[in-house]
């Protein structure tokens, strides 16, 4: 690219000569930059979470409208209410499967339980108070999709 003093005109026509002068160059360039904001737009699209994974969740967004200590308290009730449906939830897909499937949702479910502990425990690692914020918010988005996964899969969507 030239060196242009000034503004305006001039310095697009220089531009627009430069891309002129290297079409195949521009077009690897516009082609490569174009596959690299795909393939960022589908990342993100696959590291968002879904519905079930609980992100608009009003009561989860109402503990974060409260001040550090207060979200901790909020989540430690969700985190409760939201437990008792999960426990819920696997009693009642443990009834539903076949029996030869119980066996490999316990395994399931205690990998799951020592997954869900070590992510969250992970994303809340770091100083100062967020920490403790953002393992409780992780705990509760996670014990709620676990419960409605299980809840899905008491309707004979999962093992049996």
């Amino acid at each position: 690219m030239h060196d242009v003093e000034g503004a305006g005109g001039a310095g697009i026509r220089v531009f627009k000569t430069c891309l002129a002068r290297r079409p195949v160059q521009n077009a690897l360039a516009t082609g490569v930059a174009y596959a690299v904001i795909a393939t960022f737009t589908i990342v993100i699209g696959l590291l968002t979470p879904t519905e079930a994974y609980a992100q608009d969740d009003p009561q989860i967004a109402a503990c974060h409208e409260l001040s550090t200590a207060d979200m901790s308290d909020c989540f430690a009730r969700l985190m409760k209410e939201w437990d008792v449906r999960l426990n819920s939830a696997y009693q009642k897909t443990l009834k539903s499967i076949d029996p030869s499937g119980v066996p490999l949702l316990r395994a399931a479910e205690r990998a799951w339980l020592d997954y869900r502990k070590n992510r969250c425990a992970y994303l809340g690692a770091g100083p100062g108070t967020i920490g403790a914020v953002v393992a409780g918010d992780c705990m509760v988005r996670m014990t709620k999709a676990r419960a409605l996964e299980l809840n899905e899969d008491s309707k004979g969507v999962g093992p049996g």
